[in-house]
């Protein structure tokens, strides 16, 4: 439901639960070592687009390295469900 992608894309876009505005979500990713990009990035109007991330699935070549980096993606949606780690 909130993670979508084409079966021959190297990338998935993930849809944000309303409490993780996009940029947030980006730097906390990023301060666990994990890069994403806002889906405003890829929009003409960013004012218009989704709470979305783009979560590129090809620049790592070691599985184990991408399981990582989903595994953490997994962690930040959990704790924001929990009331956690949000930057302030």
């Amino acid at each position: 439901r909130y993670l979508r992608a084409d079966p021959h894309a190297f990338h998935a876009w993930l849809t944000l639960p309303e409490n993780w505005h996009a940029d947030m979500f980006r730097m906390e990713a990023r301060n666990r070592g994990v890069e994403v990009v806002p889906a405003a990035a890829f929009a003409v109007d960013p004012s218009l687009s989704p709470n979305a991330i783009r979560i590129c699935l090809s620049h790592e070549s070691a599985r184990q390295r991408v399981r990582q980096g989903l595994d953490t993606l997994a962690e930040l949606l959990l704790e924001a469900g929990e009331g956690g780690s949000m930057i302030v």
